[in-house]
């Protein structure tokens, strides 16, 4: 004979359910394009080299690395907008 669900197993079953009704509430997440994702990329290695910078480690390898790849991404950026 079946006695049913305890009260746990009730919580837990309305929790379960709570979450799947939100989460077929929630609105779709919309992923960036590339070339959206590509301009961040930008703007945050630009913030990178300007803090090498501003430390005084312009003549690093790190900086001139970011500076090479911040040249390359501007140029892929450009070509495509």
């Amino acid at each position: 004979m079946s006695q049913g669900l305890t009260h746990n197993q009730r919580v837990l079953a309305a929790l379960i359910a709570r979450s799947a009704i939100d989460k077929a509430r929630a609105p779709e997440v919309q992923l960036p394009t590339p070339l959206e994702a590509l301009s961040e990329a930008i703007t945050a290695k630009a913030c990178d080299v300007a803090l090498l910078a501003a430390a005084g480690r312009t003549t690093d390898g790190r900086h001139r690395e970011g500076l090479a790849q911040l040249e390359r991404w501007r140029s892929v950026w450009t070509a495509n907008r």
